[in-house]
């Protein structure tokens, strides 16, 4: 008999600032730097905290890490 579940998640679905860093492998100084020179995805602001989608993040890596300018 075939479940209709869906297969669970590799993790949380918003990244902190630690989870990128350990994703990249840097500190989490260096993604706040990236962040502010425009060199990855934005995060979302919930309050004084700042998240990332896991998917985005991922499909970023994946890409090679290209530089994300905002205007």
């Amino acid at each position: 008999q075939q479940t209709t579940e869906a297969p669970a998640a590799a993790g949380p679905v918003m990244l902190d600032v630690k989870a990128v860093a350990g994703l990249l492998g840097c500190s989490s100084r260096h993604v706040s730097r990236l962040q502010d020179a425009g060199q990855m995805p934005s995060a979302v602001k919930l309050g004084r905290l700042s998240k990332w989608p896991r998917k985005v993040i991922e499909q970023w890596i994946e890409a090679g890490c290209p530089a994300v300018r905002r205007s």
